[in-house]
This record gives C-alpha cells, sequence and structure tokens, in this order.
C-alpha cells in the first residue's frame, strides 16, 4: 500500500524531530554545565530535574540508655514500691518505665494505680500516667515465689490514651506528649520496625535483651474459641506453638526472627481504636529474648505481611 505524505504534514514531522533533538541536547549540556552527575536508573526530566533511582534504606542498630542509668533508675523506683522488679526500655520511643509484678493481686489491681500504689481518679477523662505492669502469674527469677525461671511469655500492661487512632504518631516526640504505652504504636509503621527491633529489660543483676518478631492486633481478652490467649504466661507445648504461630499469622509484618516453643517471648499490650466498630480491641507487640551468646547485632529483614490474619471481630 503506497502512503502519500502530503508536503507540509512532513515538514511538521521533520521540525518535531528536529525541536525534540534539540531539547535533549540542551539538557545534556545543561547537565554538564552544572556538573551534575546522573545516577544509572535516574530519572531526567525536560526542565532539567534529576530524579534520583529509589534505593534500599540502611537502618542503625538504636541502644538504650546504659545500663547503669537504667539500673539506678530501677533502684529508685524500688524505693517508692518493691514491686518494681526492672526497667523497661524500648528505644526509638519514650517508653522508659518501672514494671510492677504483684503476684498477689491480679491484673485490674494495677489497672489504675500509680507507681507509688495510689489510685488515679477518673482515669478515663485524664492523660494520667499510671504504672506499666506484668501479667499477675508472670514469674520472674527472685521474684515470683518458688520461681527459678523467667515465664514462656512475659506480658506487660501499659495504657494508651493519645494514640489510639490512625495516623498514629510514630516514634519518640522528645516532648513528653506521648506516655505510658502510647508510642507502642510505632511499631505500626514499617521503617520503624525495621530499624527498631530490640527491646531492653534491665534488672538489678542484668540486661535482658529481646528482639521484636511480631505486630498485631488482636482481641482483648481470651475465649475458648479461640484457642488463642496472648497474655497467657505459662502456656503448654503445644499451646505456646500456637500461641507463636497465632502471632507470626497475625503480624502486620513479617519479621525474620527464628522463635520456637524453647525460647522465651516478652509481650507488650496496650489499647487501640484501629477497627471501627469493635469497642474493645488490643494492639501487642512480641519480642524473642537472647539467648546465651547471642547480641543485639543484627537488624533481622522485614517484610509487609500482606494477608495477615485480623481479630474475630473484624467480619
Amino acid at each position: 500500500m503506497k502512503i502519500d505524505i502530503s508536503k507540509n504534514k512532513l515538514i511538521i514531522i521533520i521540525t518535531a524531530i528536529v525541536l525534540f533533538a534539540a531539547a535533549a541536547v540542551s539538557v545534556f549540556f545543561w547537565l554538564i554545565s552544572k556538573q551534575i552527575i546522573v545516577e544509572p536508573g535516574a530519572t531526567v526530566l525536560a526542565d532539567g530535574t534529576v530524579i534520583p533511582p529509589e534505593k534500599e534504606k540502611v537502618f542503625q542498630i538504636v541502644s538504650p540508655r546504659p545500663f547503669n542509668e537504667r539500673r539506678a533508675d530501677l533502684i529508685a523506683a524500688k524505693e517508692i514500691n518493691p514491686k518494681a522488679f526492672a526497667w523497661l526500655s524500648v528505644p526509638g520511643t519514650n517508653i522508659e518505665y518501672p514494671v510492677i509484678l504483684d503476684p498477689e493481686n491480679d491484673n485490674s489491681y494495677w489497672l489504675q494505680r500509680k507507681l507509688d500504689g495510689t489510685t488515679v481518679e477518673n482515669q478515663s477523662y485524664t492523660n494520667a500516667e499510671t504504672v506499666v505492669y506484668a501479667h499477675y502469674k508472670g514469674e520472674f527469677p527472685g521474684i515470683s515465689p518458688g520461681s527459678g525461671e523467667i515465664s514462656r511469655n512475659l506480658t506487660f500492661f501499659g495504657h494508651n490514651w493519645n494514640n489510639c487512632s490512625i495516623p498514629y504518631y510514630i516514634g519518640d516526640s522528645g516532648d513528653g506528649t506521648y506516655i505510658m504505652f502510647e508510642q507502642l504504636m510505632s511499631f505500626t509503621d514499617y521503617d520503624f520496625s525495621r530499624g527498631h527491633q530490640y527491646i531492653y529489660l534491665a534488672t538489678e543483676t542484668g540486661d535482658y535483651v529481646y528482639q521484636v518478631f511480631s505486630s498485631m492486633y488482636c482481641e482483648p481478652s481470651w475465649k475458648p474459641e479461640f484457642d488463642f490467649n496472648y497474655f497467657d504466661p505459662s502456656p503448654g507445648d503445644a499451646q505456646f506453638e500456637t500461641l507463636l504461630s497465632e502471632m507470626k499469622e497475625r503480624s502486620l509484618f513479617d519479621f525474620d526472627v527464628p522463635v520456637s516453643s524453647g525460647d522465651k517471648i516478652i509481650t507488650l499490650s496496650t489499647c487501640t481504636l484501629y477497627y471501627e466498630g469493635a469497642a474493645e480491641q488490643r494492639y501487642v507487640v512480641s519480642a524473642r529474648l537472647l539467648g546465651k551468646g547471642e547480641k543485639a547485632d543484627r537488624l533481622a529483614k522485614v517484610e509487609i505481611n500482606r494477608d495477615y490474619k485480623k481479630p474475630s471481630f473484624v467480619k
């Protein structure tokens, strides 16, 4: 088939090609004159704007305050309340608190109390700094009667007053605006979770280090039909395997942190209002206790869990 191109159309096409080539040459010499180095994979716009290629972010391990400082804070807290058994530190947040372990009173006892044991009035309408407390059936050497080792699942509870709904405030505000476990919500952020994976628990005799392996939303309490009690301090072997599997499956992110029934974990629990229509719901971060010879010198690979298991109240 013979294509008939008129003289005018041909002139227009040639002119367009010449103009495009001239523009490309101009950008090239502009970049040279400005001594701009264009990285492989970068995009150069017509006005000379250079959009660099995306690079994998590099994160450095964030260390806690020196152990001696945290130990001194714990000793000071114990003078106020001897039931304070450890000092909890979550680097990258302002979670720096003593933790109460009280085998003589159930969890509801410390729900509205300060470190000195006094009750906070009208707690629902205040930004009260109540105490962080461990599950009363939790065990820790030298604390619980007859206990010689740490619970399989040492669970801590802390309030969340001002950071319950999205968008969450991520990281340490630095001005004390977010207190208690409000900044625990930072672990819902992908980059924060990649760069902040260690939780520290200082006692008078040593430092216990945990690496995060789960960040999840869940039911506020255990029911038999769930077969999932995230705050059970002493599950049997089968129950613990189920617990760990559920924590991984429900996690917002897949952490490359191996954890099995032979490990000990710490679980930090707080309130959230992430899901509409659910009166009570929890956000929970769990971490594995490092064993002897292990060091907090490696950031695990973290990937987004695109099909994480949602709580039973989500329809």
